[in-house]
């Protein structure tokens, strides 16, 4: 009996020292599967880097610089000088904007009936058309309310939503009650519970430290009822401001100047992307990742833009790809808001988008919000 009984044991030992060499063969594999794996992608990153073609070299450090997680992978490769030349942003963006080209619309504005997204003028004969024209600009309509509509937009890179609000009042900045350090940012549903928003994108830029941002600090400028709710009213900011008619202000300028010029609500991030009808000439394009962007066309319709990106079936948008699309809807003025992890729009409570970040939606300072037709 004790035979037998020794027996068993002996090969349950044996037993287990099988699976524990199989499992310790497959780890191995593994293991060996992840080195293989950095070092392909190490070299691929070399080849990009430091191959013959600069437009593929400054494409990805722009896409790379633009993230919180893996922005220090360009330094591998590349000086500080080689880094800070192609992350340039260029001469501020002072822009004297024509608010006459603006048309806000006064009767009924609640009530519109919907209609096709207004074309834009003809891209200047020098301009290269980029994907929002390759695959076309407007796709299936999904959501339709007097004064709302919202389209699918989608190319070989990124796939979003732009969302036309007929009536410029309706739209808004939606800020924190109060900015302090020690605060956290809300998450886009409570800007829209504050509000009683049916739609509300990301807003402006925040302090994102080691990408641990907690979204409790805006960078820049906020204006809320006309005020200064957070920033240095001498500071010089790229806004996305509304005044009280509606009517969307973008570019540099101080909060001081902000006020002046009649703007009762804002947030910073930028750059302005058309100004007046015309294209902006960016001195940096960015890099492909998810965007968001406002804009305005000449009926005062509100344009907002929300494109996701960094994932397998689509990477994401440059600025160049913002300024198309604005541009083929009609925006006679625009401006880039933070995008990102950020990035995202709801309407009536449902994501539009999906969100690019694995550790889930972020909270933020701001954010822009669509009034119901009774705000």
């Amino acid at each position: 009996m004790s035979i037998i009984k020794g027996k068993t044991k002996e090969d349950n030992k044996k037993g287990r020292s099988k699976i524990t060499v199989n499992v310790l063969r497959i780890l191995a594999v593994i293991g060996l599967t992840l080195v293989l794996t950095v070092i392909l992608l190490y070299f691929v990153l070399l080849s990009v880097f430091k191959g013959p073609s600069s437009t593929a070299k400054e494409l990805l450090t722009r896409t790379l610089k633009e993230t919180s997680a893996v922005y220090m992978i360009p330094d591998w490769f590349l000086s500080k000088a080689e880094i800070e030349q192609i992350m340039a942003p260029g001469e501020q963006q002072v822009f004297n904007q024509d608010m006459s080209m603006i048309s806000v619309p006064t009767p009924d504005p609640f009530g519109y009936a919907t209609e096709a997204p207004v074309s834009g003028p003809t891209l200047p004969p020098d301009a290269t058309p980029g994907p929002a024209q390759e695959s076309g600009k407007t796709g299936e309509e999904h959501f339709v309310e007097p004064g709302i509509e919202i389209y699918d937009v989608i190319s070989s890179t990124y796939r979003g939503k732009m969302m036309i609000v007929h009536d410029p009042r309706r739209v808004k900045v939606g800020v924190l009650d109060e900015y302090r350090r020690d605060r956290q940012g809300w998450f886009l549903p409570d800007f829209a519970d504050k509000y009683g928003a049916v739609a509300v994108i990301n807003g402006g830029g925040f302090e994102d430290v080691n990408g641990n941002g907690d979204g409790g600090l805006p960078i820049g400028l906020v204006i809320d009822g006309g005020k200064i709710k957070y920033g240095d009213p001498n500071e010089v900011c790229s806004i996305c401001g509304f005044d009280a008619r509606g009517i969307l202000h973008v570019g540099d300028m101080t909060g001081t100047q902000a006020i002046k010029a009649g703007v009762v609500s804002a947030c910073s991030y930028g750059p302005a992307l058309i100004v007046n009808g015309t294209p902006v000439r960016l001195a940096n394009s960015g890099g492909l990742n998810p965007r968001t962007a406002v804009g305005q066309r000449a009926d005062g319709a509100i344009l907002l833009l929300t494109l996701a990106g960094r994932q397998i079936d689509c990477i994401g948008a440059s600025y160049d790809d913002l300024i198309e699309i604005m541009y083929s809807y009609g925006a006679v003025n625009a401006t880039n808001l933070d995008g990102g992890s950020s990035t995202m729009m709801y309407y009536k409570g449902e994501r539009q988008i999906k969100s690019s970040s694995l550790i889930g939606e972020r909270r933020l300072p701001t954010s822009v919000v669509v009034l119901g037709a009774e705000g």
